[in-house]
């Protein structure tokens, strides 16, 4: 009886193993991963949009910072989205100033490890706890 329980007990295993391999998974084809082109759609703006917060983005550090989103993600533009990330993190807007901190740590050309201490202590005052983790991981490195 006991060899009979054991002879069963290694059969279901072997189908199971053996069902598992034709398990169909999804794969890329199925569920594709999001692609940059979807990421720059979602940021991208119509041209009278453009217009309204281009002309309120001076005295507004949300339309500022959609701005650089749109020029950073929807259209790769460096130079227009780094206007306009410096514009909103100047006005006080806490997550462009983290933002900007982490470009001034990482990013070649505009790694400035003073400044970054300084929008990272900016964003931190505001209640940015990453902005605060950055600061003192960098504080701590000695730079």
């Amino acid at each position: 009886m006991a060899r009979i329980a054991l002879i069963f007990s290694f059969a279901l295993i072997g189908f199971i193993l053996v069902a598992g391999c034709f398990h169909r998974r999804p794969d890329r084809a199925q569920n594709p991963a999001p692609l940059p082109e979807a990421a720059a759609a979602q940021f991208d703006l119509p041209r009278s949009e453009r217009k309204q917060l281009t002309a309120i983005a001076p005295t507004n550090s949300f339309a500022a910072f959609r701005l650089y989103e749109y020029y950073q993600i929807a259209h790769y533009d460096q130079s227009n989205a780094m206007y306009w990330l410096y514009q909103s993190a100047n006005q006080g807007n806490p997550k462009a100033e983290y933002s900007l901190a982490n470009y001034m740590t990482f990013l070649p050309g505009y790694v400035d490890l003073v400044g970054a201490k300084q929008w990272f202590r900016l964003a931190a005052a505001q209640g940015d706890a990453d902005a605060a983790r950055d600061l003192k991981q960098l504080e701590s490195q000695g730079k």
